[in-house]
């Protein structure tokens, strides 16, 4: 597979997709505050509910699992993989599965919430590698326990005895035909739909586009979002949620001067179900959002405001922003007050004080 050409903007960067569990976090408690990497304000790292005040912080670039403790402001455990292909926390079971390797083949590994081993399996049957997006699905009612591997265009599904694919199907479309080197860029399954976020170059500009390939049918859907516009999603039940924000630095400005910033499309037709959109008049200016459990948090230049957002586009609170706002990142919300990981320093992040109503 050719390297892709990337854009160098800043703030320009993915989120892989998470398991949403609800939201029920704190604020810090009153103490010296601690400070963190300004890498957990990558959107190229994950953020996951694990309880009532606890986020696992997901980096499949550096192979790192963190724990956060919100309440008492410190990293409780890390966890360092060679390769870190997927990693879900089960609702209710006090479990963290995460899909890595050994020996090039897969491996699934699952830990206590503390981080410490519970078991392992290997599959020796299924191949690895670091161009592949590879992710696995949870058995549920009437459904298997399944691994999707997606290898360019085709994307292999593997269940019991794991032997080999149950279902092998094309991801190829003609939106990709439209671009310089397209790939994915992350990806998320829910059986049976395995979902990938693609991202296509072309001269000074990139563009964002969802494939959701139905695996046992084999039908596949596309969600196109406008040049120069930087997605993160995640799949809730049987919806893809979407949030954006515009690529900070291009040369061109803005790409778009009404930008859906919200949007949530059913899995199985890929429409549209809900969005909240924006009007911008300046080309210079900048929005940013960040998506967690039912709240968005949208970061508006123009304007010179942060907003705490419902869904339904209702404000729960707001505050005054600057460019440097445009990095914050929301870790949690419960009775009206947000948790809020903001820059802090050159390099460094920290906890923000409680974002109330």
């Amino acid at each position: 597979m050719k390297k892709r050409k990337k854009l160098r903007f800043l703030g320009s960067a993915l989120l892989a997709a998470s398991l949403v569990l609800p939201l029920s976090f704190v604020a810090p408690s009153a103490q010296a505050e601690s400070s963190y990497s300004n890498q957990l304000l990558s959107r190229q790292v994950q953020s996951v509910p694990v309880s009532k005040t606890e986020v696992l912080f997901v980096d499949k670039f550096s192979g790192q699992l963190q724990l956060l403790d919100v309440s008492a402001d410190k990293i409780v455990w890390t966890k360092k993989f060679a390769v870190l292909h997927d990693c879900e926390v089960l609702a209710g079971s006090g479990k963290i599965v995460v899909l890595t390797e050994s020996g090039k083949k897969l491996q699934k590994q699952v830990l206590s919430l503390k981080g410490k081993p519970i078991g392992k399996q290997d599959f020796t049957n299924i191949s690895g590698g670091s161009d592949l997006q590879v992710q696995w699905s949870a058995a549920g009612s009437g459904v298997k326990e399944s691994i999707a591997v997606m290898n360019g265009d085709r994307v292999a599904v593997y269940q019991y005895p794991w032997k080999k694919p149950v279902h092998v199907r094309s991801a190829a479309s003609e939106e990709d035909r439209k671009h310089e080197n397209p790939g994915a860029e992350s990806s998320q399954f829910q059986y049976p739909y395995f979902v990938a976020k693609m991202k296509g170059y072309g001269i000074m500009q990139s563009r964002d586009y969802y494939k959701i390939v139905n695996v046992s049918t084999g039908r596949m859907n596309l969600i196109l979002f406008p040049s120069n516009v930087d997605t993160n999603f995640v799949t809730e039940g049987t919806s893809l949620v979407v949030n954006t924000s515009s690529m900070i630095g291009s040369p061109l400005g803005l790409s778009t001067f009404e930008p859906i910033v919200y949007a949530r499309y059913d899995l199985k037709t890929a429409k549209s179900t809900a969005s909240i959109k924006r009007t911008f008049t300046d080309r210079e200016s900048n929005w940013a959002t960040s998506y967690l459990g039912g709240r968005l948090l949208l970061t508006d230049t123009e304007k010179g405001k942060q907003s705490l957002l419902t869904p339904d586009d209702q404000i729960i609170s707001e505050r005054t922003a600057d460019l440097k706002s445009l990095q914050d990142r929301l870790l949690g919300y419960t009775e009206g007050r947000a948790v809020v990981l903001v820059p802090f320093g050159k390099q460094s992040a920290k906890l923000a004080s409680a974002f109330e109503k």
